[in-house]
Formats: C-alpha cells, sequence, structure tokens
C-alpha cells in the first residue's frame, strides 16, 4: 500500500510539472526567441487561467506573489537561453521583484509580470539585431559590453579575440559598417540612458563613471546620439528613484 501511495504521489507531481511546462512553454519560447508580437498573442489566453490554485492551494495569502516570482524566474532563464546579456536580463527581473516585494494586488501582479515578459522578450530581440554573424566581432562587442566602466584599448580587444586589431577593424566595417571607437560609444551612451533612468547617481558621476572625464565633452556626445542633454533625458524618461 505505501508503494502504491509513493508511485500515485509521483505521478502527481509528474503530471503537475508536465501541465505547468506546457503551459508555460509557448511563453517561454516566445520570449527566448524575441517573438514580441507572438507574446502579445499569447498573453490574454495565458493569463486568463492564471489564477487557478497553485499547489499550496487557493486560501494561501502568498500564493500571487509566489506565482508572480516564479514567472519572472522563468521568463528570465528564457531571456539567458535566447543570447539576452546578463545584466541586463538581472536588472529586469530585480526591478520586477523589488515591485512584487513592495506589496501588489493580485491583478498587478499579472499586469507586472506580462510587462516583464514583454521586456525580456524585446531585449531578446534587441540582443539577435545586434548580432552580426562574425564571432570575432560579436566577442569584441560582448567585450566592449562588460568593460563599458574601464578603459578599452585595441590591444585588450585583440588579446581577447585573438585577431590583430587591422583585421578586428575591418571586420567591424565589414559586418556592423561602424568604427571600434563608433561601437564603444554607442555602448557607453546606452548604458548612461540605462543608468539616467534608473540610477540616482548625479550625471557627472555618471559620465566618470563611463570614462567620460569631461562632462561637458560626455553631454556633447550625449546629445549627438540622442538629440537632448542627459539632464533632459533624465527629467523625461527617469523612472521613480528611490
Amino acid at each position: 500500500m505505501r508503494k502504491m501511495i509513493h508511485q500515485l504521489v509521483e505521478d502527481s507531481e509528474e503530471n503537475y510539472v508536465n501541465a505547468t511546462s506546457w503551459k508555460y512553454y509557448p511563453v517561454f519560447h516566445s520570449i527566448r526567441t524575441g517573438r514580441t508580437d507572438t507574446l502579445q498573442q499569447l498573453f490574454p489566453a495565458f493569463f486568463e487561467h492564471s489564477d487557478a490554485p497553485g499547489r499550496m492551494g487557493e486560501s494561501h495569502p502568498k500564493e500571487p506573489e509566489y506565482m508572480a516570482v516564479s514567472l519572472v524566474n522563468t521568463f528570465m532563464i528564457a531571456a539567458l537561453l535566447g543570447g539576452a546579456y546578463p545584466p541586463d536580463a538581472n536588472r529586469i527581473a530585480d526591478r520586477a521583484l523589488e515591485q512584487i516585494a513592495a506589496g501588489l494586488k493580485k491583478s498587478e501582479m499579472m499586469e507586472l509580470a506580462n510587462k516583464t515578459a514583454m521586456e525580456f522578450c524585446a531585449l531578446v530581440a534587441d540582443t539577435h539585431a545586434k548580432n552580426c554573424g562574425n564571432r570575432h566581432v560579436e566577442h569584441a562587442c560582448q567585450y566592449i559590453r562588460t568593460h563599458l566602466t574601464q578603459t578599452i584599448r585595441m590591444d585588450d580587444l585583440e588579446a581577447h579575440t585573438g585577431v590583430s586589431r587591422s583585421h578586428l577593424s575591418h571586420l567591424f566595417q565589414k559586418h556592423l559598417g561602424k568604427t571600434v571607437s563608433d561601437v564603444i560609444v554607442e555602448e557607453r551612451i546606452e548604458a548612461a540612458c540605462q543608468l539616467l533612468q534608473e540610477d540616482s547617481r548625479s550625471i557627472s558621476e555618471i559620465a566618470s563613471l563611463l570614462q567620460y572625464c569631461d562632462q561637458s565633452y560626455f553631454a556633447s556626445v550625449f546629445k549627438k546620439k540622442t538629440g537632448m542633454t542627459p539632464k533632459a533625458y533624465r527629467q523625461r524618461h527617469a523612472r521613480m528613484i528611490v
């Protein structure tokens, strides 16, 4: 009898996991492949049954919160498998988890999960768009993105990719139509935009962090790339900074 009960429990566990996996799979796959159009079509049906009781039971007061956390983590895994840059994926997840911890209504939890999934999906789509098909260029770009707060020299990129600086410059022009310096500037300004939206550092601190010792020069480059000054950008786009 004990063996039979144990088997029934195992079968129940397996059925739960399989059902959950198949329920999440279309959304998971859409995020992993960066298909924002497909994801938008899936969400109404996906969340229609999202209020079904989980394994803890319908009466558990933390059920919506646990479900939202589970969804955020699941979506982050999908994004990482899709090639998203880990620090960017972690930033999206951390922001969502902070909002969940702050206390939200059940409907707000689901809205947050929807929004977070779209952010992850867009991140993967952007990552795919940046992939140029040349591994040396992609490795160099990955190095640049992970060293934006440090001085980036051609010697460093040469050592990281195993390609001479002259050939690497040629590959950048061929596959991206840009110089290495162009890419470094673009990545730093993109990082600056993110910091201006979400970080409490001053503009001068952000400039210094991203290796712009001259704030006036930073402002000039920023405006050239975005069409507005760092101050104006922060005023227009900044989220609530605690």
